[in-house]
């Protein structure tokens, strides 16, 4: 991790796709003589030259250079930020909630500053002239990112997931303008029920939460969480997908399909024609239809009726599985367990990508296109087709991804976002100097 401390903001970290030997690095040094700063990592030592920017692998890390942050430095009482106290002699900073966070260690730099390394807020620095200490917060409350949604409005990334192998954190809000992370954990937010998401969407007023124990409304406005679960109408707590329509959401369950009202407040089933126990993996609309993914095929329903029926094509490239679909456009897209259709819905024309033969990877979860690219996220990796050539590129580990296993994927211009269970990858795809 990076801070930039004339802009005082964190810039973006340093991994293996920059040149890191590993991700994980267990001793920073600096060496002043040759300008090289080092790091030990499981993969062995490696270092940073900034004056050409290159990295160099090999040799002996300097650990006589390791700043240990055990030093003694008679401590001022700092003032903290409103809802956080810094107890010097007792060693923590302790929250409104009465929740203490250690200080594991700290170091004075040459402007009379003390940097803190906190067991669970992440990096403080303390003013030894102002007594100010400030949080500098940086990073996802929960690793596991299982969707991704951008909020255009605040100019805002929502990032939700569920835990591995112990309950999920929290939910993470990243603001790419002032580049500041601000976190919610339930529990200690009033009606958050869970910190474990399934999908996130939104809209002009709200944010939509897709859990596993209901549907959550974040009001933008009042910044005020609001929980449906099956008692308000849902068909089942256990949402898998959303979509919102103007005044409508859209949510599926394993059950079938609830429409939202959100000018009354009120919700309805709309599962006619539909199979029982369809799993609605995926929701998408234009002004005349709603689309949606189940575990046996497609279904369609024309707007102001209240029955489904089931969309097919004569290569039954979607009469199985289906986990996402996509409209961009007069196109709409189609992931199923045997590959990839697009299908126009002006001209009817369709283009078919079968697994492992035109698709060179696994099930689709998640498709994002546009007129030049199309990406795909996949178990096995990232894919990648340039649609004016249909070569495909396939993005795994190897090239620095967290994990090959991409669950969510936003596409961000020129660069896109990767969520994994290890974490989240920004991709500068569209660089001038790639030729892939």
């Amino acid at each position: 991790m990076r801070y930039n401390k004339f802009s005082e903001s964190w810039e973006d970290p340093w991994t293996e796709s920059d040149g890191l030997i590993s991700n994980r690095v267990t001793q920073i040094a600096y060496d002043p003589r040759y300008d090289q700063i080092w790091f030990q990592t499981t993969r062995g030592p490696c270092y940073y030259q900034p004056t050409f920017q290159e990295w160099f692998y090999g040799g002996t890390f300097p650990d006589s250079l390791v700043q240990t942050g055990k030093e003694k430095i008679d401590l001022p009482h700092f003032f903290m930020e409103f809802g956080y106290n810094f107890f010097k002699d007792a060693g923590y900073i302790e929250d409104q909630l009465l929740r203490k966070y250690p200080i594991r260690l700290y170091l004075k730099d040459d402007w009379d500053n003390v940097w803190f390394a906190s067991g669970g807020l992440g990096v403080a620095v303390g003013n030894l002239r102002s007594l100010q200490l400030k949080l500098n917060r940086f990073g996802l409350a929960e690793n596991n990112v299982k969707t991704i949604f951008y909020d255009q409005d605040k100019n805002e990334i929502w990032l939700g997931g569920v835990g591995s192998f112990s309950p999920a954190r929290g939910i993470t809000k990243y603001n790419l303008g002032n580049k500041s992370w601000e976190y919610y954990e339930a529990f200690y937010t009033q009606n958050l029920q869970t910190n474990e998401i399934n999908l996130i969407q939104g809209d002009n007023q709200n944010i939509w939460l897709g859990t596993p124990e209901g549907l959550i409304k974040y009001d933008k406005k009042n910044q005020s969480f609001k929980s449906y679960n099956s008692f308000a109408g849902l068909l089942d707590d256990n949402i898998l997908s959303l979509k919102p329509d103007g005044r409508f959401l859209w949510i599926g369950t394993k059950f079938g399909v609830n429409l939202y009202d959100s000018k009354k407040d009120s919700m309805i089933a709309l599962s006619d024609g539909l199979p029982q126990r369809p799993y609605i993996n995926s929701i998408e609309t234009d002004s005349n239809w709603v689309w949606v993914g189940t575990r046996v095929g497609v279904y369609r329903l024309t707007k102001g009726e209240a029955t489904w029926y089931k969309f097919t094509t004569p290569e039954g490239m979607i009469g199985g599985r289906v986990k996402c679909i996509t409209r961009v456009e007069n196109e709409i897209w189609f992931g199923s367990d045997l590959g990839i259709l697009s299908y126009n819905l002006k001209t009817e024309a369709r283009n078919i990508y079968h697994n492992h033969t035109e698709l060179p990877g696994d099930e689709p979860q998640q498709i994002a296109v546009t007129q030049k690219v199309l990406w795909v996220a996949t178990p096995g990796g990232a894919l990648k087709m340039d649609r004016s050539s249909g070569i495909w590129r396939v993005f795994t580990t190897a090239d620095g991804l967290l994990d090959d296993n991409i669950q969510a994927l936003w596409l961000d211009g020129d660069y896109v976002w990767f969520g994994t269970p290890k974490g989240l990858t920004r991709f500068y795809w569209n660089s001038p100097r790639r030729i892939d």
